[in-house]
């Protein structure tokens, strides 16, 4: 039985983590590793599960744009869009810098309520921007309009985390990061709250930036605790079929397999129906 039932009203009032987005030069270095494998799995999944090779693709939380362009160069059409607006600027300068501005459409808006006519072949959420939708309705809300974006049959995959098993602690990450003379330590810490059904989140950026001193940035992130059979409850009811659950080294989870935060992230395959 979940410590918590999300239910109804809308997400309550709390730390998106914006000041960590503001800084979006910050974030794209922090962030900056190779996506080819990742990316090759979105399609290679988009393929196996839906009934179509996909040409246009949808990526909520875009942020800095770090996908985009190399989506373009799988020779795809991607619409993106992110709630930011530090983040989405330099995602234009990005695909403005890379000459692909006539394959890429961008968007300011909310995972609860972006909406457009066209129907994409498949879309994709990565790296726990999903649990920023915190109530069941918000979740509804996101799930419902993507639905409603995708041409039936096409697959959505989304990529997050599930909480810790009782008596055991969220982990700590820690990683490094460097572009020219600016050098970024991560380090993202996690404290889980069962009884609220919220995960209380700090990012500390360590930057030196060549002979200057340190600065300190803290952002503070508060997101959704997801329990096993929640997800595929809630997007049952909005027109998907969760078809497959993948580990992070890109292995299927066997049916009946817990899923729970030892996982780490997980990619889960939507179909729409």
């Amino acid at each position: 039985m979940n410590p918590v039932a999300h239910t109804s009203g809308t997400s309550p009032a709390g730390r998106s983590g914006s000041e960590l987005y503001d800084l979006a030069e910050l974030y794209d270095i922090a962030y900056d590793w190779d996506l080819g494998r990742e990316l090759a799995f979105y399609i290679e999944c988009m393929n196996r599960f839906g009934d179509r090779d996909p040409r246009r693709v949808l990526e909520p939380a875009c942020g800095t744009g770090r996908n985009l362009v190399p989506l373009v160069r799988m020779d795809l059409k991607i619409t993106g869009y992110d709630v930011n607006r530090a983040m989405l600027k330099f995602a234009r300068n990005r695909v403005r810098k890379a000459a692909c501005e006539s394959r890429v459409d961008l968007h300011l808006a909310d995972m609860r309520d972006f909406r457009v006519e066209e129907g994409f072949d498949g879309a994709f959420n990565s790296i726990n921007s999903f649990r920023y939708l915190i109530s069941d309705e918000d979740v509804a809300l996101h799930l419902r309009r993507t639905a409603a974006m995708l041409r039936p049959g096409s697959v959505y995959v989304v990529d997050f985390s599930y909480a810790m098993p009782p008596r055991h602690n969220p982990r700590t990450y820690r990683w490094q990061a460097t572009r020219g003379s600016l050098e970024i330590d991560v380090c993202w810490e996690t404290r889980e709250a069962p009884a609220e059904g919220l995960s209380h989140e700090r990012c500390i950026l360590d930057v030196r930036h060549g002979g200057s001193g340190p600065a300190r940035y803290t952002t503070r992130h508060l997101t959704r605790l997801w329990y096993a059979g929640d997800f595929e409850r809630i997007s049952g009811d909005c027109g998907f079929d969760l078809v497959g659950v993948y580990d992070y080294s890109l292995r299927r989870v066997p049916p009946g397999n817990p899923l729970d935060g030892r996982l780490e992230n997980l990619y889960h395959i939507l179909r729409r129906r």
